[in-house]
């Protein structure tokens, strides 16, 4: 037995051992992945703050006119990013005394133009001298044996400063004629530098026009992790590095305590459990089966305890409490669908009507209002159709002080149905001054947006329930009136009179909507001929009725029809308008109505229906770039709030603009931005991300694309 245990413990121990090198590999190839991530986001950070700190003493320097951008007027030949005409800064050095104040609140210390051949510098705050006898002489003459541009971390006179260097030459020879230095004073900068190259960072700057790779702030020995980014205001990027060897010697450290701290703890768990295991079993095992038979002896003498009572009787309070909730919920679900029968006329017989709305049995005896709802096909998307749906039902159902019931019930995917019940000693204008209250509440209650895609058709006053699925029915006829009433969001009829204030019947307005949509403008030249037929009297009351049919029908074809916003063509329909309007007899009239639909005809930038030729979904995806172009939109956004196919908004889009969406929606941010940088001050950043571009460099690249200058240049050349 001694030797078969002697040949099972080294089989077990050798499992053991590759169980755990294998766990070890596991978790060291996690951790090598972690570290790596980790070391890919310190770079970035790192180089970010770099960046920034750069970014934002050159966008400093360029706002106050010192730019070191390329200019090929100047040198087209030098190869170095940072080229600049020595003639144009040294008249600059001696012409400006104010420079230093103006240097030093920007973050720079001083400027050094130092010509080469001639062996003198012209130095801010200082003038011109002899380089041997500047202070700063020898760190000039050190540019003749490094490599350019440069980025030089150093001291002078006792204070750390960084200093930007760079060679220039003349335009007509690539030779270099001297060194242009920008020293920098920021502390803050200098010190979070010096940090990074303790830590083991390198820096590098790499010119985008030419292999020029000079290292800078630290060297990078062999085979490193990098990161690079692009300055802003130059065309030079920087990298940042860190050696992989000093990153694998890192992470060997730290995994291999991690793996030390990891076994310990392990080790430590376990003992710190097996010994709470054996304390906790020898010393209350013996009471836990005590307690355990002591337990099962009083529960058989004794079946229920205060606390099981306490805990059944809160559990029926609680189950009494979710059926009331219930039952209110239910009772509302049926008053609403009793409503919404009695709207539609379904019901016959009140005991119908009563037993889904008992609150209709006691109020059948007041003055009736019924209201027609009415939101806008097509112009709301599902969520904001919701958030309005559920707002208007809130608003209408809220019973006021001269009210005596009030319920607001959903008829169909576009209408709310209202039923009001009024005191029966209440006149008709009385009520209508009431109802009048509540849309008012209604128009301060909405947003804007949804206002505007509301309109509400009212009958008033209804003499009983049986005459309530007429009036309704009447309300919905009358919403053809929200064509021709533009500021207005709502409309009365008043059923004490047959027909009060009607001069054109629904049926006749739906046939001119859709003759004005069909492009059918003879249909309404047509039907004024024809109330033409009869014999008017000026300044009778049959010819007043005559205008103001007139008035109506002009009015539906301004609304119905898409017109250019150009001035010119509303004064001169203004004037056809006026002089139809000033007419005295009948052929006035006709040759007034001739000549302005000629003009809306010939002027009319889309008239037809929108299941024909899309121009609504064209209309309606412009007005959404207009309300949303300083977010980030797609294509696929306007087709999701049209629910259209993208590649048939696309296509209408195209065939009606000219242009595709994203082309327009271009146009339209660089518009926004030169009304931007023509009345403020924003930095031009913040002008591309006001308008949508959050890409700062696409926003000047696409700009200088379409106006041949940048957003900098545009506002000096207006100011």
């Amino acid at each position: 037995m001694v030797k078969n245990s002697r040949r099972i413990f080294p089989r077990y121990i050798w499992k053991i051992i590759v169980a755990c090198t294998l766990l070890v590999i596991l978790l060291g190839m996690v951790s090598y992945r972690h570290a790596k991530e980790q070391m890919q986001k310190d770079l970035k950070e790192n180089l970010s703050y770099c960046l920034t700190s750069f970014n934002n003493t050159f966008n400093a320097m360029a706002y106050a006119g010192y730019t070191l951008e390329l200019e090929p007027t100047v040198s087209g030949v030098m190869h170095s990013p940072l080229t600049v005409d020595p003639y144009d800064y040294r008249l600059t050095l001696e012409r400006c005394e104010d420079i230093q104040a103006q240097l030093s609140s920007l973050g720079v210390s001083s400027i050094n133009l130092y010509q080469e051949q001639a062996e003198f510098v012209f130095a801010t705050g200082v003038g011109k001298v002899d380089v041997k006898d500047y202070t700063d002489g020898a760190f000039l003459q050190s540019l003749k044996t490094s490599p350019m541009p440069a980025v030089v971390q150093r001291t002078n006179n006792n204070n750390r400063v960084i200093t930007l260097a760079t060679g220039y030459s003349s335009k007509y020879s690539a030779n270099t004629y001297g060194y242009l230095c920008f020293n920098l004073k920021n502390s803050h900068l200098e010190n979070q530098l010096s940090k990074f190259l303790q830590e083991g960072y390198s820096f590098s700057l790499i010119s985008r026009q030419a292999e020029a790779p000079p290292i800078l702030l630290g060297e990078s020995a062999g085979y490193a992790y990098t990161e690079t980014g692009m300055l802003n205001s130059y065309y030079l990027s920087l990298q940042i590095s860190y050696p992989r060897s000093l990153f694998l010697e890192k992470f060997i450290r730290s995994f291999l305590q991690q793996c030390v701290l990891l076994v310990l703890g392990i080790a430590i768990v376990c003992t710190i459990f097996l010994w709470s295991f054996r304390s906790f079993r020898n010393f209350f095992g013996p009471i836990l089966f005590r307690l355990v038979d002591f337990y099962c002896q009083s529960e058989d003498s004794q079946s229920f305890t205060a606390d099981s009572l306490q805990k059944s009787f809160n559990r029926l309070i609680d189950d009494r409490k979710t059926y009331e909730e219930q039952l209110l919920e239910t009772h509302r679900w049926m008053e609403e669908k009793g409503i919404n029968f009695l709207l539609q006329g379904i019901f016959t017989e009140k005991s119908e009507i009563f037993s889904l709305s008992s609150s209709l049995a006691q109020v059948q005896n007041g003055t009736f209002l019924v209201a027609c709802i009415h939101l806008m096909e097509g112009a709301l998307e599902n969520r904001e159709r919701v958030l309005l749906r559920a707002m208007l039902k809130n608003i209408f159902t809220q019973t006021s002080e001269q009210e005596i019931f009030s319920r607001a019930v959903d008829m169909d995917f576009e209408s709310i149905g209202v039923v009001s019940v009024y005191p029966a000693e209440l006149s008709p204008q009385d009520i209508r001054k009431a109802f009048l209250h509540r849309l008012e509440t209604m128009r301060s209650s909405l947003p804007k947006l949804l206002y505007e895609k509301v309109f509400v058709s009212v009958v008033c006053p209804v003499c009983g329930l049986e005459q309530i699925p007429a009036g309704y029915q009447r309300a919905k006829a009358n919403l053809i009136y929200r064509h021709i009433l533009m500021d207005t969001h709502h409309f009365f009829a008043d059923t004490s009179e047959p027909e009060p204030d009607i001069l054109i019947s629904p049926l006749e307005m739906t046939h001119m909507i859709s003759a004005i949509r069909m492009d059918r403008l003879d249909v309404l030249e047509n039907y004024v001929k024809q109330l033409l037929d009869k014999e008017y009297t000026e300044g009778g009351t049959e010819w007043y009725k005559l205008k103001s049919k007139i008035y109506i029908i002009v009015s539906m074809i301004f609304n119905q029809s898409f017109l250019s916003a150009d001035s010119t063509l509303w004064e001169k329909l203004y004037e056809q308008a006026q002089s139809l309007g000033n007419a005295r007899n009948e052929e006035e009239i006709l040759l007034g109505m001739k000549n302005l639909l000629e003009t809306i005809s010939q002027e009319t930038l889309s008239v037809i229906a929108r299941s024909e030729s899309g121009s609504h979904y064209v209309y309606a995806a412009c007005r959404y770039i207009e309300e949303n172009y300083d977010r980030e939109i797609a294509v696929g956004d306007i087709a999701q709030a049209l629910s259209l196919n993208v590649k048939y908004l696309s296509r209408l889009f195209k065939q009606h603009c000219g242009q595709t969406m994203t082309q327009y929606i271009s146009a339209l941010r660089l518009k926004k931005a030169i009304a931007l940088l023509e009345t403020t001050s924003l930095p031009i950043h913040s002008v591309g991300e006001q308008v949508g571009f959050h890409d700062v460099r696409g926003f000047i690249r696409l700009f200088k694309k379409q106006y041949g200058i940048t957003p900098s240049e545009y506002r000096l050349e207006k100011a």
